[in-house]
């Protein structure tokens, strides 16, 4: 499947991050790698919010 979600929960904060990738969507699904460090960056800036 071309979408993935990762769900983080930071104190009473719900954040959704969702990637798709058209080029696994064009190629019948084949698998991809979710951008972790992109969602680890953002989850820092939440941090540094609280």
């Amino acid at each position: 499947m071309p979408v993935k979600v990762a769900i983080v929960r930071q104190g009473s904060t719900l954040v959704s991050f969702v990637s798709f990738n058209l080029s696994s969507a064009a190629t019948g699904g084949k698998d991809f790698p979710l951008p972790n460090a992109v969602i680890d960056a953002q989850v820092g800036k939440l941090a540094k919010q609280s």
